[in-house]
């Protein structure tokens, strides 16, 4: 087991109730988190969990569950979200057909079909269709009007985002007034209408030739160089959600100066969370991998170190709808070569272990329900964050 923030195991009980198994856990001080248990294959009542329908209760409520697989090396795992609790029961039963529940998190891909690319645009075809998967096509740069709003997105209940899936391949955010899952109907009147606030939110940065935030990138040793030149670049939705929502992206022969090698992307984000985590596998790694925030007048920096991560952020009036909102970057202190800056970005040059990169990032706008609205509540919210980094890492 790992990844169980603020929980003790206590008690494995194995036992049958009629054509039911159960495996049952105690925790304590849990914080509606996520919490997952790894590689289930080797557990004799888990496993049944990958082929099986099962049912997860707390104190006899059931309560959301999903098996996930690993990008990392293909192993299932048990995931599920607890309610608020200093003490509970956490009971598994494997062969039991689970209650339906809306899903919290969401990812997703869309492109058009039946046209053709003129001069770079795409023209004719019809709607936007939803898509698994897609290979982008030679042709389809910036507003080639081929991918709804531009690239894939994903969702938690509290914040969306996306990435351009062109030579610009950087992250965006779409601040939520809602808890419910949005990005299905965002882009489908044209591509202005999320500039502008919507009943459900809107896109509230405008990241330019900007990191936005958390966006891959290389330092080359004075400012930033996105992954812009590629041979080919494919796309997939891994999950679509339920409780954690997954993106992979490859990128054939990312090019610069110094360098050209393949590069595997894996976006995940989780229920109830702002964070998105970034998993980066390289066929060989580059020196100087970096990522950041954008740089706003109106925000000012923040820095904080705990234990073995180290946060990068901003809070300011830098929305696009001039409200409050809070941009970070977890990375392992261990892993930051520096902090370092250009013209228009904050700057986290990392460095790699064993061909991989890996840092989370994310946004709190303060019109969110329940939303952050003061640079101190910002501060907890990244303080706590960090608690959680960090007790995870000790579960690993």
């Amino acid at each position: 087991m790992k990844n169980l923030p603020v929980a003790l195991v206590l008690l494995l009980l194995l036992s049958c109730q009629s054509q039911t198994k159960l495996f049952t856990l105690v925790l304590e001080n849990n914080n509606e988190q996520t919490i997952e248990i790894e590689n289930i294959a080797q557990n004799e009542l888990l496993k049944h969990c990958i082929t099986e329908p099962f049912a997860v209760t707390q104190n006899n409520s059931e309560i959301p569950a999903q098996v996930i697989i690993s990008p990392e090396n293909g192993n299932h795992s048990l995931l599920f979200l607890p309610k608020a609790s200093k003490k509970s029961r956490v009971k598994i039963f494997t062969g039991r057909v689970p209650a339906a529940y809306a899903p919290l998190t969401h990812a997703e891909l869309w492109h058009k079909t039946g046209g053709q690319f003129v001069d770079s645009k795409y023209v004719g075809g019809g709607d936007f269709v939803e898509v698994n998967s897609v290979r982008v096509p030679d042709e389809c740069t910036d507003h080639s009007f081929y991918i709804k709003y531009e690239g894939p997105g994903w969702e938690s209940n509290l914040v969306g985002y996306r990435f351009y899936l062109d030579w610009r391949n950087a992250v965006d955010v779409f601040g939520k007034t809602t808890n419910e899952m949005i990005l299905d109907g965002v882009g489908q009147d044209g591509y202005d209408s999320y500039h502008e606030m919507q009943p459900w939110g809107m896109d509230v940065l405008k990241v330019g030739s900007t990191l936005g935030v958390g966006t891959i990138a290389w330092w080359n040793g004075q400012a930033i160089e996105r992954v812009a030149e590629t041979d080919s670049v494919t796309c997939e939705i891994l999950s679509n959600g339920g409780l954690r929502a997954m993106i992979q992206t490859n990128y054939y022969g990312w090019q610069t100066a110094a360098f050209k090698t393949n590069m595997q992307s894996y976006l995940s984000i989780d229920a109830n969370s702002r964070l998105t985590k970034q998993m980066l596998v390289f066929d060989a790694a580059p020196e100087n991998v970096c990522t950041g925030i954008y740089i706003d007048q109106k925000a000012e920096k923040i820095e904080l170190q705990h234990g073995n991560w180290t946060c990068l952020a901003t809070w300011g009036q830098q929305s696009l709808n001039n409200n409050k909102l809070g941009l970070c970057v977890f990375a392992k202190t261990s892993n930051i070569i520096s902090l370092t800056a250009d013209k228009k970005n904050h700057v986290l040059v990392l460095k790699t272990e064993n061909n991989m990169a890996v840092w989370y990032f994310g946004a709190a706008w303060e019109l969110e329900p329940k939303g952050i609205k003061t640079k101190e509540e910002f501060i907890k919210y990244l303080e706590d964050e960090l608690l959680r980094l960090n007790k995870s890492a000790a579960l690993t």
